[in-house]
C-alpha cells in the first residue's frame, strides 16, 4: 500500500514538471497583445463556434470593431 503511494506521488510530481514546460513552451511562442484605443479589431464570434452551427467556410470573425 505504501509502494503505490510512493508511485502516485512520484507521478504527480512527474505530470506537474511536464506541464509547466509545456507551459513554458508554449508561453514562449505567443505573442503580447498590444491593443490601443481606437485600434480596429476582430471579434471572435464565440456563439457560432460550436460545431454544427456553421459552414465550413463560414467566417467565424466578427468586425471591424
Amino acid at each position: 500500500m505504501i509502494h503505490l503511494e510512493q508511485t502516485r506521488d512520484e507521478v504527480f510530481q512527474n505530470t506537474s514538471k511536464l506541464h509547466e514546460t509545456i507551459n513554458r513552451i508554449y508561453d514562449r511562442k505567443t505573442k503580447e497583445d498590444d491593443f490601443k484605443i481606437g485600434d480596429v479589431v476582430l471579434r471572435w464570434d464565440a456563439r457560432n463556434e460550436d460545431k454544427g452551427k456553421h459552414g465550413k467556410f463560414e467566417n467565424l470573425w466578427k468586425g471591424p470593431y
